[in-house]
């Protein structure tokens, strides 16, 4: 008796997908049953079931969809339905961003992308993912492309680490310049008495260090409802804006400060002040503006202001 060769099922091995790739009702898709598959479809599968790397294989027009174990967890809650379906239905949120970059390779065209930020629906919400990807023909039984191989790495936890580091680093950095501005204004005001003399002194290191157009004190003086700017500090190019204002010209910012909060406003010509407080503003050459009031007893007596 001849002992008939055994004849092992198509894909061997494969881990998960090839266990899928092998009971799916291919019949159902485009590509048709498992054993009219072409020699060149087999071999794309055969490559990417036995590669640890994630890969996703795309055959034929519609781009049917065979992908291996390293593309599971990449795909979230597409996995498993995404086997045997048109790239075009599992990913329709990408469809804009993939369908020229396919395009290009069913030309025969090799495409690579780095770092790419992809919006995806995996987790069943909208989220912006990393990839780099590397697209690439896969020649069919005639010479002609019949399909396109995708090798991809989520670069997601890896971009963010590193912009988590760069801030922690940033911080870092902006913390020591900070150090370094308050030992160098206690080394410079220490042996000043003159109260105006520290105001200008403060002024002028407080300016160099943020790089202000003006940094200036307010005293107010609420009984005569004025506000005095004994000195200030303008970088080279600006006018002193030292003198004495009416509070009144300054309603909103008057008005803001007296709280005792600092008031941020980073474009003037957006904060919702008056036409002629904003035209003040603008006289005195004021884009942006930062007050921090100084309160005794319940009482706005001065502010310090950063303006650019």
């Amino acid at each position: 008796m001849t002992n008939q060769p055994r004849h092992e099922p198509w894909p061997a091995g494969g881990g998960e997908m090839g266990e899928r790739v092998r009971k799916h009702d291919w019949a159902s898709t485009s590509l048709g049953p498992l054993h009219r598959w072409p020699t060149s479809l087999k071999t794309a599968t055969d490559l990417i079931l036995g590669c640890e790397f994630p890969m996703i294989l795309l055959w034929g027009t519609d781009l049917t969809q065979i992908y291996n174990d390293g593309c599971r967890a990449m795909m979230a809650n597409k996995h498993p339905t995404s086997l045997g379906r048109p790239a075009r239905e599992c990913w329709p949120e990408t469809w804009d961003l993939h369908e020229p970059i396919y395009g290009r390779v069913w030309r025969g065209e090799t495409v690579t992308l780095h770092d790419q930020m992809i919006p995806t629906m995996r987790h069943g919400y909208r989220e912006e993912a990393y990839f780099t990807s590397c697209y690439s023909p896969v020649r069919g039984e005639t010479g002609g492309v019949a399909g396109v191989l995708v090798t991809v790495f989520e670069t997601t936890g890896r971009l963010r680490a590193d912009e988590e580091r760069r801030q922690r680093e940033d911080a870092l950095r902006a913390e020591e310049k900070r150090q370094s501005f308050l030992v160098r204004l206690g080394d410079r005001i220490r042996t000043l008495a003159d109260p105006v003399e520290i105001q200008r002194v403060a002024c002028q290191l407080l300016g160099d260090h943020l790089g202000a157009s003006h940094t200036y004190y307010y005293d107010y003086d609420e009984k005569a409802e004025r506000g005095v700017v004994r000195r200030d500090y303008p970088v080279a190019g600006e006018t002193s804006i030292a003198g004495t204002y009416r509070l009144q010209d300054f309603p909103f910012v008057h008005s803001a400060l007296r709280g005792g909060a600092p008031l941020v406003l980073p474009e003037v010509s957006n904060a919702p002040l008056g036409v002629e407080e904003s035209a003040r503003f603008e006289r005195l050459r004021l884009r942006g503006y930062v007050g921090v009031p100084l309160v005794k007893e319940g009482k706005l007596v001065a502010v310090l202001n950063v303006c650019q």
